[in-house]
């Protein structure tokens, strides 16, 4: 007769402390640390917090001294967030193709990038699956050139998305986008 061997309960990766930085919407940073799982993408874990509510140790405001032992920020107010050191993923693996993209913000800021995209998906679907965090590779914030590097980028504060132009012919000129056309071109006034 065969022995059965009791294996126990299922083995449960371990939570550790890992290094985030936040943009808050108000424009203050934080930075300190998420328990996260090894291998866990920063944009599914932060649309996954418990009634909106980010846990965070070793809280640091910027332009403050104090280091705070923990704290708790709602997730509505990260405009963006990051690993400190590179070691969390802001998606999670998959085939497709990057697409850059230009990212207008409701404040008024562009963001240029890179959305992960599988094959010939659309845009507006690969937005519909991502949820409540988009994960941007390589982002720049204009028109002051901060590099944000990879970002988990909260979609609430987002105002449109649009394939970034094959030959932008004067995007360091105008940081605003394309001028309007048609019947909302203003014309300057005769003299």
């Amino acid at each position: 007769m065969p022995s059965i061997t009791n294996t126990g309960p299922p083995s449960v990766t371990p939570s550790q402390p890992r290094g985030v930085r936040l943009l808050l919407r108000d424009g203050l940073t934080v930075a300190g640390a998420c328990f996260m799982t090894e291998g866990q993408a920063l944009a599914p874990y932060l649309a996954s917090r418990k009634g909106g509510w980010l846990n965070i140790v070793g809280a640091k405001w910027a332009g403050e001294e104090e280091i705070h032992k923990h704290a708790v920020i709602q997730v509505d107010q990260i405009l963006a967030a990051s690993s400190t050191d590179d070691a969390i993923p802001v998606r999670r693996p998959a085939p497709g193709a990057p697409r850059a993209v230009d990212i207008y913000l409701d404040d008024g800021t562009r963001m240029v990038g890179t959305l992960h995209l599988g094959g010939l998906q659309r845009l507006s679907d690969y937005l519909s699956v991502c949820g409540r965090f988009l994960p941007v590779l390589g982002c720049e914030r204009l028109p002051g050139g901060e590099k944000l590097g990879d970002i988990a980028l909260n979609a609430l504060c987002v105002k449109s998305i649009r394939g970034a132009p094959s030959n932008p012919p004067h995007a360091a000129l105008d940081p605003g986008g394309p001028r309007p056309t048609g019947s909302f071109q203003q014309l300057p006034e005769d003299e």
